[in-house]
């Protein structure tokens, strides 16, 4: 039997800002920042909201082919702080 291993909330967060701040400008469409950090969609979405209305990263439609549009989500620069203190943080707590 394997066991899991399961990430707070403080975890999630930082990787999914880290993985926005590798993105760069170019921002990272929904599904792909699921992927790389490894959670399932309905607890992305949950980050997603939360993050958005901490004012932490902005969601952008952009059309995608003729008829549909995708979500592409950027960092703020009030996220890059709160990442850098996440870093600190876990840093000094030895996370």
């Amino acid at each position: 039997m394997t066991t899991r291993k399961y990430r707070s909330a403080v975890m999630l967060i930082q990787s999914i800002l880290e993985e926005l701040i590798k993105a760069k400008n170019e921002g990272m469409v929904k599904t792909q920042i699921y992927k790389n950090v490894g959670i399932k969609t309905v607890i992305g979405e949950k980050y997603i909201e939360q993050l958005v209305s901490a004012g932490y990263i902005n969601v952008l439609e952009e059309p995608w082919g003729k008829e549909r549009i995708r979500m592409r989500v950027h960092i703020t620069p009030k996220g890059e702080q709160r990442f850098t203190w996440f870093m600190q943080l876990s840093d000094e707590l030895e996370m």
